[in-house]
């Protein structure tokens, strides 16, 4: 992760970016919780903020950078039996989106209607893609081919046709700013979700290997914290002293 300069962020006041660009001057494209407090500590440095909130607002919104509020506030007495919070007010995104997940945003592969079906097979053979939406314009969504589709296809001795390959009904598309574990119950009976975004275009699709990927970023440090736990305990015995 790299830092834009005091000096860099100050000649930025006023200017309104989309998060994107914003996660981009720190090469990130996911609000992590480390992430948020590194930029949140590096924009009150240059005495900036951001409205909306970068942290907690949707991932296509667009924000503006603005000096902080110079109006003197008094602080609350600490409690020293209170231990102090290592991470600043509102780092943690109030849940996570759709939105937030980098195949749900990153575009995908598609065929038109009047496409043949062969077309379809192809790129689903040769790119290893389980699932190929039917689009017209990135729009209107008319189905999407799967294997179990094409499957049934041949077992009732239909057409070899791309419009008779394609699932059409109770199709899982979801909004982008949608809670991400709203939607996980129909990822589980389909294998996949479509999203779309504000702009009404299918902008991605999400898959059981995006939420693995996204399981094992999240959860790895947890489990090799235990780990070492589980270590230091074996080699210490008795000796540890609880």
């Amino acid at each position: 992760m790299k830092k834009p300069t005091t000096a860099e962020l100050i000649a930025l006041k006023g200017a309104e970016l989309a998060l994107s660009d914003l996660l981009g001057l720190y090469a990130v494209r996911v609000r992590q919780a480390g992430v948020i407090r590194e930029i949140s500590e590096s924009l009150a440095t240059a005495r900036l903020t951001t409205l909306p909130d970068f942290s907690t607002c949707p991932s296509l919104a667009r924000v503006r950078l603005v000096p902080v509020a110079t109006t003197p506030t008094v602080e609350p007495e600490e409690d020293p039996a209170v231990p102090a919070d290592p991470l600043p007010p509102g780092a943690l995104p109030q849940r996570l989106l759709l939105g937030d997940l980098p195949s749900a945003v990153g575009g995908l592969q598609c065929v038109s209607r009047g496409a043949a079906l062969s077309q379809a097979t192809y790129l689903m053979r040769h790119e290893g893609y389980n699932q190929i939406p039917v689009v017209s314009n990135m729009t209107e969504l008319h189905g999407v081919v799967t294997w179990k589709s094409i499957a049934l296809m041949y077992e009732n001795g239909w057409d070899l046709t791309l419009e008779n390959a394609m699932q059409q009904e109770s199709l899982p598309v979801f909004d982008s700013r949608e809670d991400l574990f709203s939607c996980l119950p129909m990822l589980v009976d389909h294998g996949y979700v479509l999203v779309r975004g504000q702009d009404g275009r299918i902008s991605g699709i999400v898959t059981y290997q995006e939420i693995v990927r996204r399981f094992q970023n999240t959860a790895r440090p947890f489990f090799l914290l235990g780990e070492i736990e589980s270590l230091l305990r074996r080699w210490l015995g008795a000796r540890l002293v609880f």
